[in-house]
């Protein structure tokens, strides 16, 4: 896929043979030796490891109500209020930073806003009338919703805003007759993986980024 953000454009893809010039050029893979061989032949370097995640909803079996420990809204609204949480939660997140150093803060700010503008209906926790942090769902099978995007303001993750929403889109997604609730993070975002452990998630099919600035 080729798009164009100001001046720089970025293609980002899954195939090794399905390249086009680009400033800026990003390619997932699966996890493996010859992958990051090849790769590295060709110019690329290792960006990140991320790492699918599962929730079998007919095996959890939590009282979901009590981890809920602050008001969650479902809206379409508060789009500054997102924009302004995931524009201080995610500093080396690849989605959104594509420049390997991480240093073109214009490209991010321009990422975040299109993802934004881009989510319908967002689950929204807020502390105190003050909204600290989302969740966002995708279905991606009838089966399947999948956390697409979320965020907590770091101020306010002792309230209990991550468990919140979390806990919420499992609610929802068995409450809705879903199988599955999926995911995707960061190899390094340990928190995130613990909040998927705590409610029996396992993890799946590792796929790594590279990046290569023409």
């Amino acid at each position: 896929m080729l798009k164009k953000y100001n001046d720089i454009t970025v293609f980002e893809t899954n195939k090794i043979d399905d390249m086009q010039d680009a400033d800026i050029i990003k390619i997932v893979l699966p996890t493996s030796i010859e992958n990051e061989n090849k790769m590295k032949e060709i110019g690329f370097l290792f960006a990140d490891r991320t790492l699918g995640v599962s929730i079998q909803l007919s095996k959890t079996e939590l009282n979901f109500d009590k981890l809920i420990r602050l008001p969650i809204e479902e809206t379409d609204g508060y789009k500054t209020e997102i924009e302004e949480i995931a524009l201080k939660s995610f500093p080396y997140d690849r989605r959104f930073h594509l420049k390997l150093n991480y240093d073109d803060e214009e490209l991010f700010k321009l990422i975040i806003k299109e993802w934004v503008n881009d989510l319908d209906n967002v689950l929204v926790a807020k502390y105190q009338s003050t909204v600290v942090g989302f969740l966002a769902l995708k279905e991606t099978d009838s089966d399947t919703l999948f956390v697409h995007f979320a965020a907590v303001d770091e101020k306010y993750r002792l309230t209990g805003a991550a468990m919140s929403l979390y806990a919420e889109a499992v609610k929802i997604a068995k409450d809705r007759g879903y199988k599955k609730l999926e995911g995707r993070i960061s190899s390094k975002n340990t928190a995130v993986m613990n909040l998927y452990s705590y409610f029996g998630a396992h993890f799946e099919n590792p796929l790594d980024i590279y990046i290569k600035e023409v």
